[in-house]
């Protein structure tokens, strides 16, 4: 009796763990599945996706296009890139190009809202001999230096179609200084055209002025018809073209 009592008491010892380990295994697998829904719901949401452009993103990622790119690339160029015919390729590109439209004037708003509040608190008294900051920082880092362009960086070019040389001439500049960078923005606001009227100009002043097909098209390179945002940021009166740099959500003009 005592032997048979042993012998169960030894089974239970084994049965009541594993029995434990799998139900743990169920929860922490049920947990998963919960968060990977949740993410994915938030995925969906942000870029506008359907699930199928959902799981093709997805799937792309585990290929080579996860393997090369940075991991932050977003799910529209990610689409975009590997888009199987134009009227795909020229969707993503639309989606992408506002997303990035829209986040240029959500960093323009803060940063001046961020050059408003600065004034308010301390007026026209200099806190820190900027010059002197500069200078230091040049010597040390070699970096921030008037008109270079970084990778990553977002450079917004303010021109007229009509009568501008130093527009294309600036513009000329500014594609070569951008030459090495792979995820370096370029976006060109035209300040004297109308959209629907004028987008065949445009495209010849971007024929023209030699921008690549391929960045127009994956978005890259944006042609934009626009008054308010050099009005509201630089003057009705400002001098064109101006250019400036969108960097660390800062925006500084190129001179």
């Amino acid at each position: 009796m005592e032997k048979w009592l042993f012998r169960v008491l030894l089974l239970l010892s084994f049965i009541v763990p594993v029995a434990n380990a799998i139900e743990t295994t169920t929860v922490d697998e049920q947990n998963y599945s919960q968060n990977k829904i949740k993410i994915e719901q938030v995925i969906k949401k942000q870029w506008n996706l359907n699930q199928v452009e959902l799981d093709r993103y997805q799937e792309l990622m585990k290929g080579i296009r996860g393997s090369l790119s940075v991991k932050n690339i977003s799910p529209l160029e990610v689409l975009g890139i590997h888009a199987r015919d134009d009227r795909e390729r020229k969707k993503y590109a639309l989606a992408w190009a506002k997303v990035m439209r829209e986040d240029t004037e959500r960093v323009l708003k803060f940063q001046f809202a961020y050059d408003d509040a600065t004034k308010r608190l301390v007026g026209n008294q200099q806190m820190i001999n900027m010059v002197k900051v500069n200078e230091a920082r040049r010597k040390k880092n070699h970096v921030d230096i008037p008109g270079q362009i970084k990778e990553k960086d977002r450079v917004l070019l303010f021109v007229r179609y009509e009568d501008c040389s130093k527009c294309e001439n600036l513009l000329s500049s500014i594609k070569q200084k951008m030459r090495s960078f792979k995820r370096a923005q370029l976006d060109i606001y035209f300040i004297d055209t109308v959209k629907g009227k004028d987008d065949k100009k445009l495209r010849e002043w971007s024929q023209r002025n030699g921008l690549s097909r391929t960045k127009l098209v994956n978005g890259s390179i944006t042609l934009n018809h626009d008054k308010k945002l050099i009005n509201k940021y630089f003057g009705i009166t400002a001098e064109l073209p101006i250019a400036a740099v969108i960097r660390n959500n800062r925006l500084q003009q190129i001179k």
